[in-house]
């Protein structure tokens, strides 16, 4: 991420969310609404999705090799 967006990394941990697909808030939730630990729970969640999106690929590159 460094390379891509140098003046992003300190920040990253608060963009996470914002730069998510779909957005999970916006610059303006973050700044007036949530609170640190909505932004933890925001960050749970998409640590989730990416979890699961890696499960699934690796199942489904499993069944292939596997002629499923």
């Amino acid at each position: 991420m460094a390379r891509v967006a140098p003046n992003l990394t300190p920040e990253i941990y608060l963009w996470r969310p914002i730069l998510a697909d779909p957005p999970l808030c916006s610059i303006y939730e973050l700044k007036t609404i949530l609170t640190i630990d909505d932004l933890a729970d925001l960050h749970e969640a998409m640590d989730l999705k990416e979890a699961t999106a890696e499960r699934a690929r690796a199942n489904a590159e499993r069944k292939n090799r596997h002629g499923r």
